[in-house]
This record gives structure tokens, sequence and C-alpha cells, in this order.
């Protein structure tokens, strides 16, 4: 049988495996444990590997195929949540993933996981209430399943399984602040952007479906080789071409209006500019939507796109190039924001359809 965790890279849904493996050897058999990629043909690989009664595994992003067949046979599942940013000092402090790299990755992990919150089938624990009352959080995960346990069983379990418990909180995780965690570790600019991020994952985890995702420059990248991150405003003189490009960072599925915030220097006034919202496939890039766009003023501007995400596990690009050259200007990026767009928004109705016939 098939035991199946959801929940992001790092202790506490490695935590919630060994109870689950615990439970099962109560009852006299073996299982093995693991977590996956997140794909149909891990789970049959490991099926197949493993040689046991039982396999229980965890994934963070599954795929739209594996999604798909989570949500059709209802088979019980725990939703272990815990702090995106912890998850990303997790797999930086275990030298998974660069700084910038482990943001990205884990926003993909929250992008599949939101889709999760408020299937009936899907029970959610969060690791501040399996800190505050680990027995009767082990006891939650048993009646997920239909393990069952008594009081004795559950602080045998507790005993044997404290040590990835107690890791939800130590340094290789962020320890107690993981704000702190990640100036610490991050550095203070790129820090504070992935704080910008992923706190707006952690309360999406929460139940908060609408809050804004705001991505800033630290994780875009200039359009002119070797196509460094963004910390100066960039040189848009010379022939046409992209000027920034990026984040590569994962949102989760469904209708969303951009913001993109951007300054540009006197000398720009008059550019002609394309700015494109798209998806990577590998190599190749999906266009999404795209603009025009002429520099009217000196300054901020804000531009306007909306567009559908339908795999959140292709990385989001938001690029904007000029259609000319030019002899001089420059650009400055504030940031990206993201708000899912209403079913209703006022943008996507047909104003012919409002005035009266002629």
């Amino acid at each position: 049988m098939i035991y199946t965790v959801l929940g992001l890279p790092g202790p506490f849904t490695r935590w919630c495996r060994a109870v689950v493996c615990e439970l099962i050897a109560a009852r006299g058999e073996r299982a093995a444990d693991t977590h996956i990629p997140g794909s149909l043909a891990d789970i049959a690989t490991e099926l197949l590997r493993s040689g046991t009664d039982h396999l229980v595994v965890s994934a963070g992003r599954p795929d739209v195929a594996l999604m798909a067949r989570l949500k059709e046979y209802r088979r019980p599942m725990l939703l272990a949540l815990s702090d995106p940013r912890q998850a990303a000092l997790h797999l930086f402090r275990a030298g998974k993933a660069d700084e910038r790299t482990s943001v990205r990755l884990i926003s993909g992990d929250c992008s599949c996981l939101v889709d999760f919150h408020g299937v009936d089938h899907v029970t959610r624990l969060h690791v501040d209430e399996a800190l505050a009352d680990p027995l009767s959080a082990i006891q939650r995960i048993a009646d997920v399943y239909g393990l069952a346990t008594d009081a004795a069983g559950a602080r045998r379990i507790l005993e044997r399984t404290v040590t990835d418990l107690a890791a939800t909180t130590g340094h290789d995780n962020g320890g107690p602040d993981a704000r702190a965690g990640l100036v610490e570790s991050f550095g203070e600019a790129v820090g504070a952007a992935a704080d910008y991020i992923l706190g707006g994952f952690d309360q999406m985890l929460a139940g908060n479906r609408d809050v804004p995702l705001i991505i800033t420059k630290e994780f875009f990248l200039a359009g002119d080789p070797p196509h460094d991150h963004v910390a100066q405003p960039l040189d848009m003189t010379g022939r046409a071409r992209f000027i920034a490009f990026g984040p590569y960072m994962h949102i989760p599925a469904g209708a969303w209006a951009l913001r993109y915030v951007v300054g540009f220097s006197a000398e720009a006034m008059g550019t002609p500019c394309i700015i494109d919202v798209g998806v990577s496939e590998g190599p190749v890039y999906h266009e999404l939507t795209r603009a025009h766009m002429v520099v009217s003023s000196r300054g901020r501007m804000e531009i306007s796109l909306s567009f559908e995400i339908t795999d959140p596990l292709m990385p989001m690009q938001v690029r904007l190039l000029t259609e000319k050259a030019i002899f001089d200007g420059r650009m400055a990026i504030g940031y990206a924001e993201f708000r899912r767009k209403s079913h209703h928004d006022a943008g996507d109705l047909d104003t012919a359809t409002l005035l009266p016939p002629a």
C-alpha cells in the first residue's frame, strides 16, 4: 500500500514519514520511505526498488499528472505544513542549491501544494502544532491513514522519531527565526528579497490564497552578458535587445494580474519597448501575453498585464526589450507583483455588451 505525505523538503516532512513508518511497524509490517521529485514514474520506481509491504512517500512538487491522480482517487493524505523560508534554508545549508536557486525551487513546491488547500481528503498539520503537542500530532497522523495507536504507542513513536522533530528548529533548517536565517545565509539584499516571496507563499499555504506574491529585482537578470542578477540600474544604450528577464520563479496555476514597477531615466523617454510574460519548458519559451509600450516619462512606471498559468512547475519569466536602438538611457527594476484575478475581473468584460445598440 502507498501512503502519501505532501510537504516541503526538510525535517518536518521527514518526521511525518517516519511516524507513518513506525505506525506500520507497530502492526508487524514493513515500510520503505522516501521523498520523490513528484511524478507517477517516481512512485513506480520506488515500488519496484523497495521490496516491502508498504511505501511511505512524500512529495512537494507533484507534477500535473500525479496531482490529478491524487485528487481523483481521493485516498487520505497528510499535508505537512512548514515555513517555506526554512525549506529554502534547508536546501541551501545542505549544499543542494545556491541562495536564489533554493528560493526558486521552493516556489515550485509551494505553488503545487497550494492547490491542495480545501481538498476534503487532505488533512493539514503544521509543524508548530506538532512541536506544541507531538503526541496529539502523532495521533492525528494515525487517524489520517487508519493506523490506530494508543497513548503508549504514540509515546514510543515519539521516542524513536524525536530527533527529526527537534531538527525542525535546528540551525540547518533556519533556526527559530527563519527571517534572520535568510539574512544570515543569503546576505541582506537577497535575504530580504527571499523573505518577500517566501513570506507570500507562507500566507498562501496558511489559506490566504489571494495574498500577492512580490518578486524584487534581486531575482531578475540583466539582458547583457554575462547576465548577472540585477543589483543596479541597467544601461539601455545601444541596439534593440532584451534589457532584463527572469525571475524564473514558480506561481500557482490560475489567472493572474501582473504589476511590473520599473523606473526610467529622462534620456530613455520615447523609447518603444515590449514586455512579455511566459514560461520555460526546458529550453523552449512559451509566451503567454505581451504588450507594447513607450517610455512616456522620467521615473516610475507601472506596467500591467494579465495571463494564466496552467502548470506551476514551469518557471515564469517577465521580459522587457527595446524595439529600436537608443543613444542613452537607463532602467531600474523595482518589483513585480502578482495577484490572483477574480473570474469576474472588470478587465475581462466585453464593453460592447454594456453599451446600447447604435
